[in-house]
């Protein structure tokens, strides 16, 4: 079944304009996309879940930057790809540590 995206833009105007419902519609909205996309990237389930809260949490923080609201969903798979490469360098980082207190 595929997604309709038509609302996005207004959602995106709305949330530009302080309206927090219009955010919480737009995750609903958007997060399954999200989530998926960054599975296929971090191949693990939860490490894909953290790339879903770290992306929204960008995009609430930056909706303002964002220059056409129908660029939206462009504008989303770009966070969350980055956030998923950022994520995977975390966890390369995380398994080439030593230990706390060894070594």
């Amino acid at each position: 079944m595929k997604k309709d995206y038509k609302q996005v833009p207004e959602l995106v105007a709305r949330m530009k304009l302080g309206d927090e419902d219009a955010f919480a519609k737009l995750y609903h909205c958007m997060h399954q996309r999200v989530y998926f996309m960054a599975l296929s990237i971090v191949k693990d389930e939860y490490l894909a879940q953290d790339v879903v809260q770290e992306t929204f949490i960008n995009v609430y923080k930056n909706i303002l930057k964002l220059e056409k609201d129908t660029s939206f969903v462009a504008w989303i798979n770009r966070i969350t790809y980055h956030c998923s490469l950022k994520m995977l360098n975390r966890q390369e980082e995380a398994e080439l540590d030593p230990e706390p207190g060894k070594g």
